[in-house]
């Protein structure tokens, strides 16, 4: 077997990895998460070290840009990740009558929205109901 075909092996199979490791992040659990993380890291480490004559260097950077992509929401989800699902969510109170509104992390809810999330897996994490979601989108609150 040539040193083409190893190379094009390998990235094969980088390529399963970056498909078949594709959850709902914020409903992934932790582990899974550092798994795929490390698995992702290492292929970018020898993309990286590529030393292969049938491979140019445009097609290895746009590789590294393209694992770096599936690496960096895995690292932002670890180093912030989001309440646990049905946590209490903080209340705001106005004084006036009524239930108070949920406190919710508009910014977060778009930025996992942006990452391909659906919304019901969004409220699902935040511990709110979809329709909740829906709703803060209608009074104009960014979603």
């Amino acid at each position: 077997m040539s040193a083409h075909d190893d190379v094009h092996n390998f990235l094969t199979e980088a390529h399963c990895v970056s498909q078949e490791d594709q959850f709902s992040l914020p409903n992934a659990e932790q582990p899974a998460v550092e798994r795929v993380l490390h698995q992702l890291s290492a292929i970018r480490t020898i993309i990286a070290t590529l030393d292969d004559p049938y491979t140019d260097t445009n097609s290895i950077s746009a590789m590294e840009t393209y694992v770096t992509g599936l690496i960096d929401p895995l690292e932002h989800f670890l180093a912030d990740p989001p309440l646990p699902a049905h946590t209490h969510i903080p209340l705001n109170t106005t004084g006036q009558r009524g239930r108070p509104s949920d406190q919710l992390d508009l910014d977060r809810a778009l930025l996992l929205h942006d990452l391909g999330n659906t919304w019901r897996d969004i409220a699902t994490a935040m511990g709110v109901a979809r329709q909740t979601l829906y709703s803060v989108r209608l009074k104009g609150k960014g979603l």
